[in-house]
């Protein structure tokens, strides 16, 4: 095995271990964080939301960072940069695949984040100083929650990309197509699964500020 060969080896498998901490971590914050904390008192969802809470996102953006700096790297030892190969029937699967992973790092920095981080300090202040959470944080939680929950839905179509662009079920164009039904079939589950909970549960939880 050549140098070229073992560092495309290291960084393929950092790119997996990030993404590994990165998605499961999304997971995580949208099917265990988001239902349990509706079910907290306020005092119990403030201190989790001080102490648990910023560990956890520091975990998410950064493997969302390291997953997309490690997966550019791939592509740089194998001398995949090229829009030749970006052309190919392969490239075209893990270009949709990149294309998908870029705008949820975007939306982990961008929007998750920050949003959050205003929350967190928020709750600290009340915590200290007795200062009320200011009314904003609100805004801040539901625009963290929909970036969240957009990161969620297009994990789906992009883990697909991600593994059949070694393993192509058919042609670049049929796998896009499946990579779409996925999408779509994943927003439909979503919106049954939201749809079918109890009307109290709905309205009676928590405050926004659960939600990264």
């Amino acid at each position: 095995m050549d140098s070229g060969t073992a560092m495309a080896v290291l960084f393929r498998w950092l790119h997996i271990t990030s993404g590994v901490f990165w998605i499961g971590l999304l997971y995580y914050f949208n099917v265990v964080q988001v239902p349990v904390f509706k079910k907290f008192d306020a005092a119990t969802r403030s201190l989790a939301i001080q102490k648990l809470v910023p560990v956890a996102l520091a975990w998410f953006r950064y493997s969302a960072l390291s997953t997309v700096l490690f997966g550019l790297l791939v592509l740089w030892a194998q001398d995949q940069t090229n829009s030749a190969y970006m052309s190919t029937e392969r490239g075209m699967i893990i270009s949709s695949g990149m294309l998908l992973g870029l705008v949820m790092a975007f939306n982990v920095w961008a929007l998750i984040w920050p949003n959050q981080r205003k929350i967190i300090e928020a709750n600290r202040a009340k915590a200290a100083t007795g200062k009320d959470i200011p009314p904003e944080s609100a805004h801040w939680a539901k625009t963290a929650f929909y970036a969240s929950r957009t990161n969620f839905v297009l994990s789906f179509p992009m883990l697909f990309f991600m593994v059949s662009a070694p393993h192509p079920i058919g042609t670049a164009n049929e796998t896009l197509g499946v990579g779409a039904a996925i999408l779509v079939l994943t927003l439909v589950a979503l919106w049954i699964f939201t749809s079918m909970k109890p009307a109290a549960q709905k309205t009676g939880g928590t405050t926004p500020a659960t939600k990264p």
